[in-house]
């Protein structure tokens, strides 16, 4: 299917929740060298990208990769605030601001898409 057709069919919510699973992929991506090369940031990034392209190409799996990383997304924040105690303002603000596009986006994805996948 060419990316024309494909991109009739997606709504501009739909659009903000691929932009967002593939930017925040490939940030994820971008850090591991900055971060020791930790293996459960490179699965998540990965997986927003896999996700960013289910959503694209409306797959079957979208619904639940999105599900998927809103609970991991979550509890990776969730882990990484504690662990860090709220220590460094800049981490905590960028955690919170993570998470909440993430919860932001899921739930534009689950009550704004046009048709089932």
């Amino acid at each position: 299917m060419q990316l024309s057709a494909i991109m009739k069919d997606i709504n501009l919510s739909q659009l903000m929740v691929i932009i967002f699973h593939t930017v925040s992929g490939i940030i994820l991506l971008a850090c591991l060298p900055v971060l020791a090369f930790p293996p459960h940031v490179g699965l998540i990034g990965i997986i927003s990208i896999i996700t960013a392209y289910s959503i694209l190409a409306k797959r079957v799996w979208a619904p639940f990769l999105v599900f998927f990383l809103l609970v991991t997304n979550t509890s990776f924040v969730v882990f990484t605030l504690y662990s860090a105690g709220f220590s460094d303002t800049v981490l905590t603000f960028s955690m919170l601001t993570f998470v909440s596009l993430t919860w932001i986006m899921t739930l534009m994805f689950y009550f704004k898409k046009k048709k089932r996948y």
